[in-house]
C-alpha cells in the first residue's frame, strides 16, 4: 500500500499525526497499515467535517481480524466533493474504470 504524502493537507497538521504517519512506512501488517492510513484521512477530512466510515472488505477484515483479507479500503462519506480536493492532496487518485 501506498502512503500519502506528507506534504499538501498533512502540513497543517499537529507533528504527532505526521510522525505517526512516517511511522507506517515500517509496519508489516497490512491491516494495521490501512486502519493507520485511515486515521490519517479521518484528521485530514476533520477540517471539513466529514468523518468516513469504514465498510466493504477492510471492515471485515477488521471485524475478524485479519480473517479475511483484502487490497482496497471502501468508505461511506458525506460531502463527497469536500473529500476529493483532501484526496487529491494527499497523492490518491482515481483509477479509470473505478466507482466512487
Amino acid at each position: 500500500m501506498c502512503l500519502p504524502r506528507t506534504d499538501g493537507v498533512l502540513r497543517g497538521m499537529n507533528r504527532r499525526l505526521i510522525d505517526f504517519l512516517d511511522s507506517l512506512k515500517r509496519e508489516k501488517n497490512p491491516l494495521r497499515l490501512a486502519l493507520g492510513v485511515l486515521a490519517v484521512l479521518t484528521e485530514a477530512l476533520k477540517p471539513q467535517g466529514v468523518k468516513p466510515i469504514l465498510v466493504g472488505g477492510r471492515a471485515l477484515e477488521f471485524y475478524t481480524l485479519g480473517g479475511y483479507a483484502t487490497k482496497d479500503i471502501d468508505l461511506v462519506v458525506s460531502g463527497r466533493e469536500r473529500v476529493k480536493p483532501v484526496l487529491e492532496k494527499m497523492g490518491f487518485s482515481r483509477r479509470l474504470g473505478e466507482q466512487h
